[in-house]
């Protein structure tokens, strides 16, 4: 394939095919494995396969099997190559059985083993690819390769409101997803990816690196559990207030594009500490969340869609640095365990929203409730001084 030969020229820079590969994983694994169910959610309602009850359950089962993957690499390394190549592969099997079933039960755990795999592929391409960019001096190319993960929701937003569009059903639109990203996976398959397992770094020692992890955890959860529930239900909340794709249909993609722009500039800026930019985004995704909640119109939500978007990457981005800088020789361990953390908050998040709108007949209490949250868990990043290892 053209790709394939693109990519393995020689003149190629090595951390540039690193690079691209990197970007790929995570626009197939999380802009599709992990999210494609947003924007195919209101096709889906319209076509009557699900309530929002069900909705919110299996976007918290995804993420509840996010919790699973990442929660299993904390305890047991990954192999590298194989597992992060696998389950590329998997996932891509996973969105088309999406289509093929016509069952919620089967639904159920499909949405569970692609948010294993998610988590296996996003924590296996933040650590070794990212220490590959850190050996060949390139860090700041790890911008690019997490906004393959704007990417990858911006495409499958665009795709979701084309098949809406065209007026193709659900499974149709799933089954699609899947043979795209099929086709575009040669170049992980073509970078070289570091063999072996992970080595079972220890934790590090307790004391100050105990106090610095911890408010990292605790926002780093409260991010999972912020950004979910717009990443959620977003186009279903858009939708119940204008029914034409052509409008509500673009709060996706807006969503991703300002994830990928946000993380290239954050990827730029060498004036503010990683401490600074991860609570200035947070309590901008606090406010981002509160505007739907306090007036659920397009506008506000096109608002939150922006600041949610531009501000879950970026906050992805400093925690994989500071995962390094933490962590010292356990870097892997604190990585995983962030993840943990964030993948603890995200499971919660659409399931307590879904509730609340059942019970309350609407998202606004909970989404105002989430956005206090964010915000009282960024201030402390502001008073944790940094000691790196």
């Amino acid at each position: 394939m053209l790709t394939a030969r693109v990519l393995t020229a020689q003149r190629l820079p090595p951390e540039l095919r690193i690079c691209i590969a990197g970007a790929v994983a995570l626009a197939v694994a999380m802009g599709v494995g992990r999210f494609a169910f947003t924007p195919m959610l209101p096709l889906m309602r319209a076509e009557g396969l699900l309530s929002v009850v069900e909705a919110g359950s299996l976007a918290s089962i995804h993420f509840f099997g996010y919790w699973l993957g990442s929660i299993s690499a904390h305890w047991k390394p990954l192999r590298s190559g194989d597992g992060l190549r696998i389950s590329l592969l998997l996932i891509v099997a996973g969105t088309a059985a999406m289509g093929l079933a016509a069952d919620y039960h089967l639904w159920f755990v499909l949405r569970l083993l692609t948010g294993v795999l998610s988590a296996w592929v996003f924590i296996l391409v933040g650590h070794f690819y990212g220490n590959r960019l850190l050996a060949a001096h390139r860090p700041q190319l790890q911008s690019w390769v997490l906004a393959g993960v704007g990417i990858g929701i911006c495409a499958t937003g665009l795709l979701a409101l084309v098949f809406m569009l065209a007026g193709l059903s659900s499974a149709l639109g799933w089954c699609l997803l899947a043979a795209i990203c099929l086709a575009v996976i040669v170049p992980v398959y073509k970078s070289p990816v570091p063999a072996g397992a992970t080595p079972a770094a220890a934790a590090p020692a307790a004391g100050s690196g105990d106090r610095q992890r911890w408010p990292l955890v605790l926002a780093y959860g409260a991010c999972g559990f912020g950004y979910s529930i717009p990443a959620t239900f977003l186009p279903l909340m858009a939708r119940d207030e204008i029914a034409k794709p052509l409008v509500f249909g673009w709060c996706w993609p807006v969503f991703g594009l300002a994830a990928s722009v946000a993380t290239l500039l954050a990827g730029r800026c060498h004036r503010l500490s990683d401490r600074r930019i991860w609570a200035g985004s947070q309590l901008l995704m606090g406010v981002g969340v509160l505007l739907p909640g306090l007036h659920p119109s397009i506008v506000p939500l096109t608002l939150a869609g922006v600041a949610v978007g531009a501000t879950f990457l970026t906050i992805t981005m400093v925690a994989l640095r500071e995962s390094r800088a933490v962590g010292g020789d356990g870097a892997y361990r604190l990585l995983a365990l962030l993840t943990t953390a964030f993948a603890s908050g995200q499971m919660l998040g659409p399931l307590s929203a879904s509730l609340a709108s059942d019970v309350l007949g609407g998202f606004g209490p909970v989404l105002v409730i989430t956005s206090g949250l964010l915000c009282a868990t960024a201030l402390p990043l502001l008073r944790q001084p940094l000691e790196r290892k």
